[in-house]
Formats: structure tokens, C-alpha cells, sequence
């Protein structure tokens, strides 16, 4: 095989490699690109969320002679022994200045903590015990500007005082304790994280005369951004049929390069590639005039008889085309002419 020949067919080899790896990349990057659209939106603005959650309790009093109300307001001291059980309210609200896409993810829960009763006393002391029981749960979706949760507990303290005691029996230890209320308010969207408010009440176990503590946040004010609407399905379409012509304009560039060869250079081309351990490139022009010529029919005669000889087939081109031939003897040569078109 000459030189332009090997040129020629690695050239094509190459483009064609190219071209397969275009298609395929320009396929991952459509879909890549489809993905960022979705997913990865402008903002539109900026919305301020004001978080609140606001607490109020009642502590109900057992019948007693000695008080006659029902039950004792917020910020008051009270007597274990005649304690009912804790009232708690907690009103959730969200105000944002538009409209939120987002997930309200609501928790109640209580916490029993029990310490080492040191002389110093209080919240600084040692934990020891630390259990945690989900009072309720659930998750709202949020698709307004406000959204607002009311919901009422009510904390019988009995049973959390008799379980502090079987403990402080249990480790034979001086122990103090309490119970924590927590509400937590997670606010979730994609674009924005998490966002959480978190309000509660403290209330002593271990003292007959108790005060109740209130912790946390109030009010928690954030900024969250507000995303462009999603794109419609016919932005969508339109997406895909711009990748889908953009795979076409490469089969179609691939198609006419290969279709760009003439059926000669197919020809012959493929003749060199598929029996390349056979055929012999000379480069000396051959005296055809010096032999008594056969002319095969087709080049599957000409390859059986190389083969039934056992002999090469030489290949030699020239302006009028390729030549393979087989020399028998010194004055026999079949030939198979692939012509150049004129």
C-alpha cells in the first residue's frame, strides 16, 4: 500500500473516531445541561421569612381546700404535690414577604435530664441520664406566605418523677432532675438551608416548691431565596429536540464524510484493509506486455486462486486504477483491474 493510501484511510479512521466521540459527548452534555436547568434555577428574589413560635402554659391544680382556681398562670411558683399536670401551647407562625416552596417539619418533644445533686446545684452539674420522648410529629407543605401551627400538650409530671426515682435507686446516687418540653420548627427548601426555630419549657423534678423556665427563640428572622418557576414541559421539549437535532447534524456530517469517498477508493480500500496479510504494495510499474493476461471476474476469483496457489497478491496503482495480480509463472498473470472513474 503507498503512502496516500495509508494517509487516506487513517485520516478517515480519525474523522470517524471523532465524530463517535462528538455524538456521544455532545449527547452526555445535552442531558448534563437538561439536568443544570432543571435543577439549577435563577433567583428570582429574596424572600424575608420571620419565624415565631410563641408559648404559653397553665399548670392545673388538683382539688384542693386550699386553692380554689383551676389552675396557675405563666410565671408563678408552684407546688409539686398539688400539681395536675402542665398545660403547654405552642403557636408556630411563618410570614414571608412572597409566596415559599418549602417543607415545615414540626417536632415535640420531651427530655428527661437527671444530674448529680452537687452543692452548687442547678444546670452546671453533671448529666448522668439524658432520655428523649417524641410527644408528636409531622411535616407540613409550605406553597404561601404564612402558614401557621396550634397545637396543646398536656404534661403529666407523675410519671417522669417516678421514673428519675427508680434511676437514682438503681445507681444509689444523690440525683436532681427535670423535664424538657422542646418544640423544633424546621423549615426545609432546595435552594435555602435548613432553617430551624426551637422554643421549650424547663420544669424542675426534684423540689416541691418549682418555678418553670421558658427557652429558646421567639422570633427568628432569615432570608431565603425565591426561584424562578421550574421550566414547563414544553421548555423541556424544546430542550430535547435542540439536542436531538444536534445528534442528528453529526450522523448526518458522518454520513457524508464517509459518502464523500468516491466507490473506488471504497473498493479498493476495502479490499486492502479486510486481506491486508495477503496483498503485497509494489511501487515498480509492471510490463504487463511481457505476460499472457487472465482477467479474473471478481476479486473473490482472484483471491481463490491466491489461495489454491498459495501465492501473494500484488497490488499495484497507476492514474487508470488499481491492479491486483497474481503471477503463476514467468509468462501467466491473472489480474483484477479496479478502474478509476473518468
Amino acid at each position: 500500500m503507498n503512502l496516500k493510501e495509508i494517509y487516506g484511510r487513517h485520516k478517515v479512521a480519525v474523522l470517524t473516531v471523532f465524530c463517535v466521540f462528538f455524538l456521544v459527548a455532545s449527547g452526555m452534555a445535552g442531558g448534563y445541561l437538561g439536568y443544570r436547568l432543571l435543577k439549577s434555577r435563577q433567583v428570582a428574589s429574596i424572600s424575608n421569612v420571620i419565624q415565631k413560635e410563641d408559648l404559653e402554659y397553665r399548670v392545673f391544680i388538683r382539688e384542693n381546700p386550699y386553692i380554689e382556681r383551676p389552675y396557675l398562670g405563666m410565671g408563678e411558683n408552684y407546688l409539686y404535690s398539688y400539681t395536675d399536670y402542665v398545660q403547654l401551647r405552642g403557636h408556630y407562625s411563618l410570614t414571608a414577604t412572597e409566596a415559599l416552596a418549602a417543607s415545615c417539619e414540626y417536632q415535640a418533644s420531651a427530655t428527661l435530664i437527671s444530674r448529680y445533686n452537687k452543692a452548687a446545684g442547678g444546670s452546671g452539674n453533671p448529666e448522668v441520664m439524658h432520655k428523649t420522648y417524641i410527644l408528636d410529629q409531622s411535616t407540613e407543605v409550605i406553597n404561601a406566605d404564612s402558614i401557621r401551627i396550634d397545637r396543646t400538650y398536656d404534661i403529666f409530671l407523675e410519671p417522669y418523677k417516678r421514673e428519675l426515682e427508680e434511676f437514682a435507686l438503681t445507681v444509689n446516687a444523690n440525683l436532681i432532675g427535670e423535664v424538657r418540653i422542646d418544640i423544633r420548627v424546621t423549615l426545609k427548601s432546595p435552594e435555602n438551608e435548613d432553617d430551624t426555630i426551637n422554643r421549650g419549657i424547663v420544669i424542675p423534678l426534684s423540689s416541691e416548691v418549682y418555678s418553670i423556665e421558658t427557652i429558646g427563640e421567639t422570633e427568628r428572622t432569615q432570608e431565603h431565596r425565591v426561584l424562578e418557576k421550574a421550566l414547563s414541559i414544553w421548555a423541556i421539549l424544546a430542550l430535547s429536540l435542540v439536542v436531538l437535532a444536534g445528534v442528528a447534524g453529526v450522523l448526518i456530517c458522518l454520513k457524508n464524510l464517509l459518502d464523500n469517498r468516491s466507490a473506488y477508493h471504497r473498493e479498493v480500500g476495502g479490499y486492502l484493509r479486510s486481506y491486508d496479510e495477503i496483498i503485497v504494495n509494489t511501487t515498480t510499474p509492471i510490463d504487463f506486455k511481457a505476460y499472457r493476461i487472465v482477467l479474473a471476474e471478481s476479486f473473490k476469483e482472484l483471491l481463490n486462486m491466491s489461495n489454491k496457489a498459495n501465492s501473494p497478491i500484488l497490488y499495484w496503482e497507476n492514474p487508470q486504477g488499481a491492479h491486483f495480480y497474481i503471477v503463476n509463472d514467468e509468462s501467466l498473470l491473472v489480474l483484477y483491474t479496479v478502474k478509476k472513474a473518468p
